[in-house]
């Protein structure tokens, strides 16, 4: 469901990724006047291509960025693994999996096991503006996450908080959506854990994202809370 691929390296040529994309958009917004038609859209997708920018020029190797143009992949989720010594194993190679069941047989185990990795966009209406702030939920699988409950951990309306496009979960969190892992994203941001994952025990084995569709990622509850140090654990679902 999710990996890291290149991380952040002085070898990177800065003609390269972020920075090709940033001026491939500034050319396309500046001679195609229809995107103005949504300036929300535009001017936030102008701002995130500039903050990239502005990141990868800032950035050390240490810090683990990776220019949005790179897709992560599960090698990437591996190197972060061992980077870090989390206590986790990838499993490769099950198979088709694109729901919560079929991944759960898959495994042999129950669909309770499986855990999700989401991205959610928060509108903050007293930013007028500011881009939408992305945030990441983990929840169990089969449960929905409901908005209600992310509006009110951040004092806004219901309708202020969005689940990110495809496009956007893959510019922030750099894997597709569908095999996010809970850990080693692209950039590090905030982490809201649903508290139906605490339902478990810290020793019980999960299964999240593994970098892509056909892999997944075993650790424990204990470890998952340990390495993602969320800012909160409430109840989503």
């Amino acid at each position: 469901m999710a990996s890291s691929e290149q991380f952040a390296s002085n070898a990177h040529p800065i003609t390269d990724g972020a920075v090709g994309e940033w001026a491939a958009f500034l050319s396309s917004f500046f001679h195609f006047p229809y995107l103005l038609k949504d300036r929300c859209f535009a001017f936030s997708t102008l701002r995130r291509y500039t903050r990239t920018v502005f990141e990868y020029l800032h950035s050390t190797p240490e810090e683990g960025f990776c220019p949005m143009s790179v897709k992560l992949t599960s090698a990437d989720l591996q190197r972060f693994v061992e980077e870090n010594s989390i206590s986790a194993r990838l499993i490769a190679d099950i198979g088709d999996t694109p729901t919560v069941p079929a991944a759960a047989a898959a495994l042999g185990v129950s669909p309770d096991a499986i855990v999700k990795t989401l991205l959610f966009l928060v509108n903050n209406p007293a930013q007028k503006d500011a881009p939408p702030e992305p945030v990441v939920v983990i929840s169990n699988g089969e449960r929905r996450v409901e908005k209600k409950g992310l509006a009110g951990h951040f004092g806004v309306g219901k309708n202020q908080v969005k689940l990110a496009p495809a496009d956007v979960v893959l510019d922030e969190l750099g894997y597709p959506a569908g095999g996010v892992p809970p850990f080693g994203h692209r950039r590090r941001l905030p982490v809201l854990v649903d508290a139906s994952i605490r339902a478990f025990a810290d020793d019980d084995v999960i299964y999240g994202g593994g970098g892509d569709d056909r892999t997944m990622l075993a650790l424990t509850v204990a470890e998952l809370m340990r390495v993602v140090a969320p800012v909160a654990v409430i109840a989503l679902s």
